[in-house]
C-alpha cells in the first residue's frame, strides 16, 4: 500500500472526517506509515501513524482536476442573470439606471418613496401635462418587474396615445409591447389574444366594447396602467348610480382572482384551524382602513383588548359606559406627541356629532382615529406586536359579525395627569 501513497494523493478512510491531500508519507518500524496530509475542505492539519491493517482500509480516490472546457457563455449568461435580479437590493434606483431616461426629483419620489413601498400598489398619478407620468409608470413598471412581482402588464390608454405609449416604452425602457385593436383580434380567430401576449396596449375605447369585455374577463393582469383614468367615470342621481362603460371596464379588471383568494383562504385555514375566519369580511375591513385610514376593526373591540395589554384599567357601568379609570405614565406622555401631530380634535373633527350631556361631562371629546389618546394606544399595539407581525398574519378579530353596530368614545380631558375615558355603545 505504501508504494502507492505518495503526496499529493487524495485519501478517505474511517480516520478523517473528510478527504485528505497527503503532504508527507514516511515508513516507521517495520509495520508503521506516518502520514501527513491536510483536510481538503476545512484545509485542517492530519498527522496520524497507521499500521498495515489500517492502510487496508484507506481508500486513493483520483485526482479531480479543474476542467475549464464547460460553457462558459452559458455561465456567464447565468452569473449576469442573478446580478440583475437581485441588482435592486444593492442599486436603490436600480430602473433609473437601466432605462433611458433622466427622472426628475418629483418622479423619483414619487415612484420610490411612495408607490414602492407600499405592500399593495394602487395609486392615481396626478399631475399636470408633461410632467412625465408615463416616466413615473415605466420606471414602476422595471422595478416591479425586476423583483419578479410582474410579468403580465396591461396599458389601458387613449386611441391616440396607443402609439406614443408603444414607442415611450420601447425607446427608454426596452420594453416591447404589442397593441391590440379590432384587426389583431380578428386576426387571431379562434384565441384569446390577450391571452397570448404579456405585454398589451389598447384603447380605452375599444377595450370597454362589450365583446372586447366579454373576452377581457377571464385574463389575469399582474399590473394595469390606465392613462387618462379620470374618463372611467360614474355619476350619481340620488339613490342611482350611472356607470359608463369606460367606468365598467375599470371595474372589471379590479377584480381580485378568485383561485388566488381561494388558495390565500385554504392556507389561513389550515394554520388557523381552530378558528373560522370569514376572509371576505376581513379583506373588506382591510380595504376600508386603507381607504378611508379607519382602525380595521370595531372601536370598542379593539380597546377592550387593548387595555388588557396596555395596562389600563377599564370597567363598564350600568349605564353602557366604559370607564377607563388609569392610563400608564408612558402613553399619556406619548399622547402628548400625538397631540402636536394630529392638532386639535374639535378642528379635525369638528363636522360630527355627539350628545355631551349623555357623557355627564361637559368638557368631554369625540374620540376617533387621529385623537391623541387613541393614536397612542394603536401605536403601542404595533410596537407590542412587531415580531410578530414579521412573523405571518396578525388578525385582531372581535367575535361575532356586528357589521351594523356604532361605537362612540368619550374622553374627559380636563383631567391631564389621568383622564378618564367613557365608551358609549349603540348611541341614542
Amino acid at each position: 500500500m505504501n508504494k502507492t501513497i505518495t503526496p499529493g494523493s487524495i485519501l478517505q478512510g474511517p480516520f478523517w472526517q473528510e478527504r485528505i491531500r497527503v503532504l508527507s508519507i514516511k515508513s516507521i518500524g517495520m509495520d508503521k506509515t506516518k502520514i501527513e496530509a491536510v483536510g481538503i475542505t476545512t484545509n485542517t492539519f492530519y498527522p496520524c501513524i497507521l499500521s498495515q491493517a489500517d492502510l487496508e482500509k484507506i481508500k486513493i480516490l483520483p485526482e479531480q482536476t479543474i476542467q475549464f472546457s464547460g460553457n462558459s457563455k452559458g455561465f456567464f449568461l447565468f452569473t449576469e442573470a442573478h446580478r440583475m435580479r437581485n441588482a435592486f437590493q444593492f442599486d436603490p434606483l436600480y430602473a433609473v439606471n437601466v432605462s433611458q431616461v433622466d427622472p426628475l426629483p418629483h418622479q423619483i419620489e414619487a415612484v420610490y418613496y411612495y408607490i414602492l413601498r407600499n405592500p399593495r400598489i394602487r395609486f392615481l398619478l396626478a399631475d399636470d401635462p408633461g410632467a412625465g407620468k408615463t416616466i413615473m409608470a415605466g420606471l414602476l413598471l422595471k422595478e416591479l418587474k425586476y423583483r419578479g412581482l410582474v410579468e403580465r402588464v396591461l396599458i389601458v390608454a387613449p386611441g391616440h396615445l396607443k402609439d406614443q405609449w408603444l414607442r415611450e416604452m420601447h425607446e427608454k425602457f426596452q420594453e416591447n409591447f404589442f397593441i391590440v385593436d379590432r384587426s389583431a383580434i380578428n386576426a387571431a380567430w379562434g384565441q384569446n389574444i390577450w391571452q397570448e401576449r404579456n405585454q398589451v396596449i389598447t384603447s380605452i375605447d375599444f377595450a370597454k366594447q362589450d365583446d372586447v369585455l366579454f373576452s377581457l374577463k377571464d385574463v389575469r393582469w399582474d399590473l394595469v396602467i390606465v392613462d387618462e383614468a379620470h374618463k372611467m367615470s360614474a355619476y350619481k342621481y340620488g339613490d342611482k348610480i350611472s356607470k359608463t362603460g369606460r367606468y365598467k371596464l375599470g371595474e372589471g379588471q379590479r377584480i381580485p382572482d378568485e383561485e388566488a383568494i381561494k388558495k390565500i383562504k385554504e392556507a389561513t385555514m389550515e394554520a388557523l384551524a381552530t378558528r373560522h375566519i370569514d376572509l371576505s369580511r376581513i379583506l373588506g375591513e382591510q380595504r376600508k382602513a386603507r381607504e378611508n385610514r379607519l382602525v380595521p376593526e370595531y372601536v370598542e373591540a379593539f380597546f377592550k383588548r387593548a387595555a388588557e395589554i396596555l395596562d389600563i384599567k377599564m370597567e363598564k357601568r350600568q349605564d353602557d359606559f366604559w370607564r377607563i379609570s388609569q392610563v400608564p405614565l408612558s402613553l399619556r406622555n406619548q399622547t402628548y406627541e400625538f397631540k402636536t401631530r394630529f392638532g386639535e380634535v374639535n378642528r379635525e373633527y369638528n363636522k360630527l356629532s355627539f350628545d355631551k350631556e349623555k357623557a355627564f361631562k361637559g368638557q368631554a371629546e369625540f374620540i376617533a382615529l387621529g385623537h391623541p389618546l387613541l393614536e397612542a394606544v394603536i401605536e403601542k399595539i404595533f410596537k407590542e406586536f412587531a415580531l410578530e407581525a414579521e412573523k405571518g398574519a396578525l388578525f385582531f378579530d372581535p367575535e361575532g359579525k356586528r357589521l351594523g353596530d356604532e361605537y362612540w368614545l368619550y374622553v374627559v380631558t380636563n383631567a391631564a395627569s389621568s383622564p378618564e375615558l367613557y365608551l358609549i355603545q349603540n348611541p341614542g
